[in-house]
């Protein structure tokens, strides 16, 4: 499946609806508030990618190579939340939120942190 932005930016679905906002998922109620889950990756584009990045980007446009690799960092931290809100039994995440930073002595690292609220939910009666 591709789109206009060569595949980026299309979350992959993991079973474990997270949504953005404070409401459970339709048709359910929250049971109960299992607390904040997150998932961390700390990435960085390598010599090669960061090398033809940083011509690239003395010119006008996107940098590829750098999209995707956000792109791939926000997935990941986007599974590793998920992880961690299944080990504690969740039914969903709710008040998904992301952070991203770059760290490093030259800051040539991306911090990624996706974070929310670990909900266990029931059907609505």
């Amino acid at each position: 499946m591709s789109d206009s932005t060569g595949g980026l930016g299309g979350y992959q679905p993991h079973g474990l609806p997270i949504s953005t906002t404070f409401n459970a998922p339709n048709g359910q109620v929250i049971e109960e508030e299992l607390g904040l889950v997150w998932g961390l990756t700390v990435r960085s584009l390598g010599f090669g990618k960061g090398f033809t990045s940083g011509f690239k980007s003395l010119q006008r446009g996107e940098v590829p190579n750098m999209t995707q690799n956000f792109d791939e960092g926000r997935q990941e931290a986007v599974d590793r939340m998920v992880a961690f809100a299944q080990q504690l039994g969740a039914t969903a995440i709710i008040g998904a939120r992301f952070d991203s930073n770059s760290v490093g002595e030259n800051q040539n690292l991306q911090e990624v942190l996706a974070y929310g609220t670990a909900i266990r939910t029931k059907p609505a009666s």
